[in-house]
């Protein structure tokens, strides 16, 4: 089966933002990888699992178990705790590269879009938290290093973590990370 046809059957009239079929957002996160490879497949599937009612089963049936694992991976689900998350992502080399990919493609969506959303003295503070959010997870994504929002630091200040994959990070508490 076709990951792309999948996905789009999956999503059906889901949109990215107010008018964009979300399939603009599949087509450009896999348009970094080549056509058919394992990674492309896992592009148009990482959000079928978080976002549709595609079972993780359907997933293994069509595209295999490495395919499924990673897709899962990619999934965050209500209650996830976002420091496990992306720590579980950036030591899986099949989910990494793809939410790295995720992560730039939607903060160049809040970017290009900074104009038609609601804001705040020309500033949308929704749009603030996720544009900070999507640097941070980026820059996690490539370094290892988490970057927490400092509040005693002035805005858009962050002060660095390097709490994760160390010996150790296993016994941090992430609750005082976000």
């Amino acid at each position: 089966m076709d990951a792309r046809k999948f996905a789009l059957t999956q999503h059906g009239d889901q949109t990215w933002g107010p008018n964009t079929p979300y399939i603009v957002h599949l087509d450009r996160v896999a348009s970094f990888f080549r056509p058919g490879t394992e990674l492309w497949k896992i592009a148009y599937l990482h959000d079928v699992l978080e976002d549709t009612d595609a079972k993780y089963d359907e997933i293994v049936t069509h595209f295999r178990i490495r395919v499924a694992k990673a897709v899962q991976r990619l999934s965050k689900y209500e209650g996830t705790n976002i420091f496990d998350y992306y720590q579980a992502i950036y030591r899986d080399p099949d989910a990494r590269p793809i939410k790295m990919v995720d992560n730039m493609v939607n903060l160049s969506h809040c970017i290009i879009n900074l104009n038609t959303l609601p804001s705040n003295n020309g500033w949308g503070r929704e749009t603030e938290r996720k544009i900070k959010d999507y640097a941070r997870y980026f820059h996690y994504l490539m370094t290892g290093v988490w970057l927490c929002i400092d509040q005693d630091l002035p805005p858009a200040r962050f002060a660095v973590q390097k709490y994760l994959m160390k010996p150790g990070w296993e016994n941090f508490t992430s609750n005082n990370v976000e």
